[in-house]
């Protein structure tokens, strides 16, 4: 290698290092400031306020995620190109479930179809990967490939069609609002169980690692939403006495 070269090839791994240290940062960031938007008053300032440091931070995670996934397939590594396609696909995930969550919140007199090229094109890339995904994990045995592609298209087509129909409630959003809120902290709860995975005597790819925090995180989204659904409805059966 010519010194040019080798010069070229330090500032790279230099740049990946600066990188890679934003991208911790970031995450640590958002995995300190995602339980304070949990247990506030919803809609009160500090629920606001932290939410944005996490949506900030989740942001910041997913855009230096993605260049360190790119890095790896193009590292003239090919046993890294299955890990770096994986992740990119995690960063498109936990970046589409943040999105909606905020979005929607732009949303909340909507009654009929919403055509936004950003708000349509994000879960269609995401169903277009996880169809990709798919197959890949399929024709190579990966069940954790299979599992994410999965879900990551059963969520696209969830946005997919609260974007293209009308409200079904007059509260839509707010579950939308949850649904993806939720869904990037799961996301960065994972995140953070596949950096330690190797503390806890398993591999940061094991499927358990990957699949435990969106297995109890779905379910306590489930019971969360039963809940405000119930709220709500009462709250418009009062509102709206029978004649």
């Amino acid at each position: 290698m010519s010194v040019r070269g080798a010069l070229i090839s330090l500032r790279a791994m230099t740049a990946l290092a600066l990188v890679r240290f934003v991208h911790i940062a970031a995450g640590a960031l958002a995995l300190a400031s995602l339980w304070l938007p949990l247990v506030t008053q919803k809609g009160g300032p500090l629920h606001r306020r932290s939410g944005w440091v996490y949506v900030v931070a989740t942001a910041v995670v997913s855009v230096t995620g993605g260049v360190l996934a790119v890095s790896y397939l193009f590292d003239g590594r090919s046993d890294n190109d299955a890990a770096g396609l994986f992740l990119l696909y995690v960063g498109l995930l936990g970046a589409t479930s943040a999105s909606m969550g905020i979005r929607v919140l732009g949303t909340k007199r909507r009654i009929a179809t919403h055509r936004n090229p950003y708000d349509l094109g994000l879960p269609l890339l995401l169903l277009v990967g996880g169809a990709a995904l798919g197959v890949y994990g399929l024709t190579h045995g990966s069940a954790l490939f299979v599992v994410f592609a999965s879900l990551g298209m059963f969520l696209a087509v969830g946005q997919l069609r609260f974007w293209t129909r009308p409200p079904a409630t007059r509260m839509e959003w707010w579950y939308q609002h949850m649904s993806g809120m939720g869904g990037s902290c799961i996301t960065t709860v994972t995140a953070f169980l596949v950096v330690n995975a190797r503390r806890l005597g398993l591999g940061p790819f094991d499927l358990v690692v990957w699949t435990a925090p969106g297995v109890i995180g779905s379910v306590a989204l489930m019971l969360w939403q039963r809940r405000y659904r119930t709220r709500f409805e009462r709250a418009d059966r009062v509102a709206t006495p029978a004649s």
